[in-house]
C-alpha cells in the first residue's frame, strides 16, 4: 500500500527552504561578540523604506540625495536600535558570567544567542528587562531633541525633525 506524499515533504525541501531563510551577512565583531545580519533583512529594510521615502519624497519636495539618504539612514538606524536592545541583554548577562557569542538580526528583530539560562528567576528578569530599558534611554534622547527641534518646511530641517519623530516612534 502506497501512502500520499505531499510534493511539500520532497526530502530535503524544508531543510533548503531553512538554509535558504537563514542564509546571512556577517557584519563584525563587537565587543566580542559576533553580529549577523539576516540577508532577508538585508533586503526587506532598505526596500520597505524606498516604498515609504518615494511616497514622501513627493509630497515633501525631497531631492534625490535626500531620499536615499533616507532609504540607507532609517534601516541602519533600526538594525541599530535593535542592535542596542540586544547589547543591553548580553551586558546584564556579563554580570551573571552568561557568555552570548553571537546576536542575529532579522526582519522581526533580534536574537542574542546566550550560552547558558540565567542562574535564577531574578537574573532572568533584569536580563529580559534590560532591553527593554535602552528604548527608554533612545526616548530619553530622542524625544526632547525632537521637541527642541520644530517642524519646518525647509526641507534639511524637515528631514531632521522627522527622522527623529521615527526613532521615537520605532522606540
Amino acid at each position: 500500500m502506497t501512502s500520499y506524499r505531499d510534493s511539500f515533504e520532497q526530502p530535503g525541501f524544508w531543510s533548503t527552504l531553512n538554509r535558504i531563510f537563514s542564509a546571512y551577512i556577517r557584519v563584525g565583531m563587537f565587543f566580542g561578540v559576533e553580529v549577523r545580519l539576516l540577508w532577508l533583512a538585508a533586503i526587506l529594510f532598505p526596500l520597505i523604506t524606498w516604498s515609504g521615502a518615494s511616497r514622501l519624497a513627493g509630497s515633501v519636495g525631497w531631492t534625490g540625495a535626500s531620499t536615499l539618504a533616507w532609504i540607507i539612514l532609517l534601516p541602519v538606524s533600526l538594525l541599530l536600535i535593535i542592535y542596542t536592545h540586544e547589547m543591553a541583554h548580553i551586558g546584564v548577562g556579563w554580570r551573571y558570567r552568561i557568555h552570548t557569542p553571537l546576536i542575529t538580526l532579522s526582519p522581526l528583530g533580534g536574537l542574542a544567542h546566550m550560552e547558558a539560562a540565567a542562574p535564577n528567576p531574578k537574573a532572568e528578569m533584569v536580563i529580559s528587562l534590560a532591553g527593554p530599558a535602552v528604548h527608554l534611554l533612545w526616548l530619553a534622547v530622542c524625544w526632547p531633541l525632537s521637541r527642541w527641534i520644530e517642524w519646518s518646511t525647509d526641507p534639511a530641517h524637515f528631514f531632521v525633525w522627522l527622522y527623529l519623530r521615527v526613532l521615537v516612534d520605532i522606540n
